[in-house]
């Protein structure tokens, strides 16, 4: 028995240094080029509509959400200015939805950056890239300042003194996530787990059946 459970541990510890460290790869991509999105029902919300991501460890956090490209005259590169380009979003706005329910074959990312500032690709009508800036200005989106302010019209004052980091400080603890369809038992899949919750749950059991009956550890 002390033989299969240090082995068993050491099966853990393997799986957990795995864990670990694809959710440092996770982390850093969110923090620098961002993590690309092709279908909305990537993106975790929650009740307030807030945008959230899942790391591979489970948890979940917030995120912003923006198009990372944008196509310009080869001579604009220089004299890009941030009211030019795509705004950044914090909820799940009108334009959000109103982008992907179209089809609209832009290259959308997740980041958790606080500084306002984003990876961005631009490129030419022939879609030839004229450069990359790894810290290009974004302005907000006014939908997601309006929900956030609780008020409209907006000024330009509101839009440009817009603190993306106090925003995330104040709401890091509030993921308010609606609870009333979690399900209850081994079986239950939290509305907030990963779409394959089923398939993983499955393979961990069929491990720990295979523990159970002395397949390992030989």
């Amino acid at each position: 028995m002390e033989l299969i459970f240090s082995n068993f541990q050491t099966f853990l510890n393997a799986v957990q240094s795995i864990t670990e460290e694809k959710l440092a790869q996770a982390k850093k991509i969110l923090e620098t080029h961002g993590k690309d999105i092709e279908n909305i029902s990537d993106i975790f919300v929650n009740d307030n509509g807030e945008l959230f991501d899942l790391l591979p460890d489970g948890t979940l956090v917030r995120v912003n959400l923006y198009i990372a490209t944008k196509e310009i005259d080869r001579y604009a590169l220089n004299t890009i200015q941030s009211e030019d380009l795509y705004k950044y979003h914090i909820y799940q706005c009108s334009t959000i939805s109103t982008m992907f329910n179209s089809g609209r074959k832009h290259r959308y990312k997740l980041n958790t950056r606080e500084d306002g500032t984003f990876f961005y690709n631009f490129h030419d009508y022939n879609g030839k890239v004229l450069g990359i800036k790894d810290n290009q200005k974004l302005d907000i989106c006014k939908n997601c300042l309006k929900k956030f302010l609780g008020k409209s019209p907006l000024s330009d004052y509101d839009v440009a003194h817009f603190n993306l980091k106090k925003f995330h400080q104040q709401n890091s603890g509030f993921f308010d996530f609606d609870t009333s369809s979690i399900e209850k038992g081994e079986d239950a899949k939290p509305n907030v787990y990963h779409r394959k919750w089923t398939q993983i749950s499955n393979q961990i059991k069929t491990g720990m059946k295979r523990v159970d009956n002395g397949q390992f550890g030989r």
